[in-house]
């Protein structure tokens, strides 16, 4: 599965993109400056609150 990492996420234009990528079959993860975003255009997200770009990078990549 391939994965698409989509920063703004809680934007119309980032939610937008995360549902056309799900529809698709992708796995989409989303970084948000909100917490605790929820939806249903992406399978997990991150806060830029909460965690450094670097750490969501590395939980995308590793896990």
């Amino acid at each position: 599965m391939k994965t698409v990492v989509i920063t703004g996420i809680s934007g119309t234009l980032g939610s937008a993109m995360g549902k056309a990528y799900k529809s698709r079959g992708w796995r989409v993860v989303g970084v948000t400056r909100q917490p605790n975003l929820e939806g249903d255009f992406f399978e997990e997200s991150s806060s830029v609150r909460d965690v450094l770009i670097a750490e969501c990078l590395n939980k995308i990549i590793f896990n």
